[in-house]
C-alpha cells in the first residue's frame, strides 16, 4: 500500500503518465488545486523536488506558447519520453497542447 501523500504516489502517476506539469500532478496525485485553493502548495512542491532530488524521475523545462506551465516530470531517459511522445503526437509541443496541461 503506497503511503498517502508520498512521493512514491509521484512515482506511481508518472509510471502511467509520459508527462506531467508539477499543477497537473498536484491535481490529480494529491487533489489540491494551487489556482483554486487558498492554501500555500509548498508541501506539494516540496514532495515532487525531493523525488527529484533522489532521482526517482526527471523534470524538463519545455517553453510552449499558450500553457503557463514550463517545467515537466517524467520517469525513464529524455529518449524515452520524446521517442513516447513522437509515437502519439509527433513532436512534444504538440503533445502538451493536445493533452491540456
Amino acid at each position: 500500500m503506497t503511503k498517502r501523500n508520498s512521493v512514491n504516489q509521484i512515482v506511481d502517476f508518472l509510471d502511467l503518465t509520459v508527462l506531467a506539469s508539477e499543477t497537473r500532478i498536484q491535481r490529480e496525485v494529491f487533489g489540491y488545486d494551487r489556482n483554486t485553493s487558498k492554501d500555500p502548495n509548498k508541501k506539494y512542491a516540496d514532495m515532487l523536488r525531493r523525488g527529484w532530488w533522489k532521482k526517482l524521475y526527471q523534470r524538463i523545462e519545455i517553453r510552449v506558447p499558450g500553457l503557463k506551465s514550463r517545467i515537466f516530470y517524467f520517469r525513464g531517459s529524455v529518449a524515452e519520453m520524446e521517442n513516447l511522445i513522437a509515437n502519439k503526437s509527433g513532436s512534444v509541443k504538440a503533445f502538451l497542447l493536445e493533452n491540456d496541461y
